[in-house]
């Protein structure tokens, strides 16, 4: 196993998670439990923790794709700037999460502009997550980048 398993391994744990925390905190303010409102927080945190292992093992796993015959530095570089966007937005909305979650727990109250704010820089994150996981799949994944063209299809493939 090497870095480019290891990052491939990690890499939409956060992606997933902001996912997942952000229909989760719909459901809480729809529903207006705050039980699930805290949940929310706990994947923004989760993700935030994630995205850290994840963001550092991006260079050595560039570091074992650079000499692959398609792979482009400049792909990599527009990545790796993203990725870091999107650490810090990540990084954001998990401190601001735990500062909910503390006050949820100790003031037994689930504020409304508090966590619609959450739910906007969440929202936000996300965006930049998924940015930054599209520029990767474009790093090893040639059907992603401009001017792919599919192959012929050919009965000689069919038959493998």
């Amino acid at each position: 196993m090497n870095y480019a398993h290891i990052h491939l391994m990690l890499n939409h744990a956060p992606i997933m998670g902001m996912g997942f925390g952000v229909l989760v905190l719909l459901w809480g303010l729809i529903r207006r439990n705050c039980e699930v409102v805290r949940t929310s927080f706990l994947l923004f945190m989760l993700a935030a923790v994630l995205a850290i292992p994840t963001f550092f093992t991006g260079e050595p796993a560039s570091d074992v794709l650079k000499n692959l015959p398609h792979f482009s530095e400049q792909t990599s570089e527009a990545h790796e700037e993203a990725a870091l966007i999107a650490l810090i937005f990540v990084g954001i909305t998990g401190i601001i999460s735990l500062i909910a979650y503390i006050r949820l727990i100790t003031k037994k109250e689930c504020t409304a502009p508090l966590t619609i704010g959450i739910l906007i820089i969440a929202l936000i994150t996300l965006g930049f997550f998924f940015r930054a996981g599209q520029l990767g799949g474009k790093i090893n994944h040639q059907e992603l980048r401009p001017g792919f063209v599919m192959p012929a299809h050919t009965e000689d493939a069919d038959k493998d």
